[in-house]
């Protein structure tokens, strides 16, 4: 059973809810990305807005903007996509895509930004790139903290597949209507 949080701070409860969430899929983030994610969920807890997001095209028009403002459309698309990705993996099949769809053009979006000489945050965005898959690996544990809200097997056979998460392993073993696997031999793709 979790530790009832008494916090008020909203960013202080996002915080600890990375924290355990690192805990619990044994994936810590450096500092960085690990203060931008939970800046991330904090600027996004309030905005259900995003799920009619034209993530595509928001990326198009980002490439045609220009300077502060391209860095900050790029930015909101990569972050978008780590959100879908993560807590809303479904709505892939909703929009006629696959997850990976999200992780491929949320990590572009994030490695645009850190290929752009003159942006301030090109560093933070070249780690954030690489930290792409360990960051969504963290928002599938926040997920799975409720067993109700657990990514069903098959999707997270899919998740796994385009990103060798530990995480969604748990998930497909968990499955209680699903058969379980216990050699992964069959599993195994070059990454």
């Amino acid at each position: 059973m979790g530790v009832i949080q008494t916090e008020t701070n909203e960013t202080l409860q996002w915080y600890n809810l990375v924290i355990e969430a690192e805990g619990n899929s044994e994936c810590n983030l450096p500092e960085t990305s690990e203060s931008y994610l939970v800046f991330l969920l904090h600027r996004f807890a309030q905005k259900p807005e995003i799920a009619g997001s034209v993530l595509a095209l928001a990326f198009l028009d980002s490439m045609n903007a220009i300077g502060k403002s391209r860095v900050n459309a790029l930015r909101d698309v990569g972050d978008q996509c780590l959100l879908f990705a993560g807590f809303f993996p479904e709505q892939a099949s909703k929009k006629l895509v696959n997850v990976g769809y999200f992780i491929d053009l949320g990590r572009t979006a994030y490695d645009e930004i850190s290929n752009l000489h003159h942006s301030e945050s090109a560093e933070v965005f070249e780690e954030l790139t690489e930290q792409y898959l360990s960051m969504l690996q963290i928002l599938h544990a926040i997920r799975n903290m409720n067993d109700r809200n657990r990514i069903p097997p098959l999707l997270a056979m899919e998740i796994w597949q385009e990103t060798n998460s530990q995480e969604m392993l748990r998930c497909i073993d968990s499955g209680k209507d699903s058969i379980l696997v216990n050699n992964y031999d069959f599993l195994k793709v070059k990454h």
